[in-house]
């Protein structure tokens, strides 16, 4: 194959894409749909999962509420704040911050795998939900106690979408969560 030509580099960039997609995007699915259950059965894992899965739903959903002018504070601008002191200025740092609202939401997949248990395994909607509803009042009111500069002030739109979305990440992590216990069991 001759790089020279417009065909030959168009052949060679495709090739580069595709290697470059797998590695990054197939490597970790694969790795987990291959061990299959085997993954599953580390609680730790599962609640991760879980915690993550639910926290792409919610993340989308925060972009679509931020631009249809439904909310001031999207998950993301709210880690922002957390992390940098602002909201994201710029494509690096809103990436970041989304990926640690996604590791934030993996953590409390973890917990939440491990209390819901301890109370029993039914009503896992209801349990996650309860524990994400929680979490959205803890993070209001420790930011309101500990005076975090941007989160002060929150107007009544943006913490009834907040709500919803923990809403929405309660009842996807418990939905997760009961679809991997399930999966274990057959």
């Amino acid at each position: 194959m001759c790089l020279l030509t417009a065909k030959g580099f168009y052949r060679f960039m495709v090739g580069i894409r595709k290697s470059l997609c797998k590695i990054i995007f197939m490597s970790p699915f694969s790795y987990i749909i291959g061990k299959g259950v085997e993954v599953l059965k580390d609680r730790f894992t599962r609640g991760f999962l879980a915690g993550v899965i639910a926290g792409i739903p919610v993340v989308a959903f925060s972009w679509v509420a931020a631009s249809l002018k439904w909310t001031t504070l999207r998950w993301s601008d709210f880690a922002a704040i957390l992390i940098y002191g602002h909201k994201s200025a710029n494509l690096g740092e809103e990436i970041f911050s989304v990926v640690g609202v996604f590791v934030f939401c993996g953590v409390l997949g973890i917990i939440c795998a491990f209390i819901i248990p301890k109370i029993s395994s039914s009503n896992y909607l209801l349990k996650s939900w309860v524990f994400s509803i929680a979490v959205w009042f803890a993070a209001f009111v420790l930011t309101l106690f500990y005076k975090v500069p941007g989160l002060l002030i929150i107007p009544l739109k943006t913490v009834v979408s907040n709500f919803a979305e923990a809403t929405i990440w309660g009842f996807m992590l418990g939905y997760c969560l009961k679809w991997f216990d399930n999966r274990l069991k057959t």
